[in-house]
């Protein structure tokens, strides 16, 4: 889809692309990282109970780290578009270890 809105319009019209992308992204899926970090014990309780009380910090690690996750998920892709491959690889290295 972005590089059919790259050949076709060139380099400007990825704008509009990219802010739709991070706009969906900003509104839902980082309130929803950060939300699960901070209910981390309450979620925890709700879904397995108290039992599994020692893995709250470990589940508020993992919801602050698919934060880096998904900002790269929406950015490698325009990066590679743009021909920016060794940027995107960089990218997509450091959220995966």
């Amino acid at each position: 889809m972005l590089s059919g809105v790259h050949g076709a319009n060139g380099r400007e019209a990825l704008v509009g692309s990219v802010e739709r992308a991070s706009r969906y992204v900003s509104i839902i899926a980082m309130p929803l990282a950060f939300g699960l970090m901070l209910l981390a014990r309450p979620t925890l309780t709700l879904l397995v109970g108290s039992l599994y009380e020692g893995g709250v910090f470990p589940l508020a690690i993992l919801a602050l780290a698919s934060t880096a996750t998904i900002i790269s998920l929406v950015l490698s892709p325009i990066l590679i578009v743009l021909n920016e491959t060794l940027l995107a690889l960089a990218l997509l290295n450091c959220t995966a270890g």
